[in-house]
């Protein structure tokens, strides 16, 4: 949807979470596959806007995890994820 390379998401994923949809990290500030901290799970839905549905995005939720960050990722916002960082400057 948001034509970003797969390997690369996957990585990411991998990365950050083992692919664990409930995984807790950063001492209990991040959440879900893609470790998103709150306040920033926040700051880019907001940027993003609704759902395509009309809804807002749930944090807690596997599939708006997924689906705002990939969006964040090929919206150049990869900068958020360490693991971004560490895989893109291999």
């Amino acid at each position: 949807v948001y034509n970003y390379p797969v390997d690369m998401a996957m990585d990411v994923a991998s990365c950050e979470s083992e692919f664990k949809h409930n995984a807790i990290g950063d001492k209990g500030k991040a959440y879900g596959i893609y470790q998103f901290h709150k306040p920033t799970f926040d700051l880019l839905s907001k940027k993003l806007g609704s759902k395509p549905d009309g809804s807002k995005w749930e944090y807690k939720n596997t599939e708006d995890n997924i689906r705002l960050a990939i969006w964040a990722l090929s919206s150049d916002r990869g900068f958020h994820w360490t693991c971004y960082r560490r895989i893109a400057s291999k």
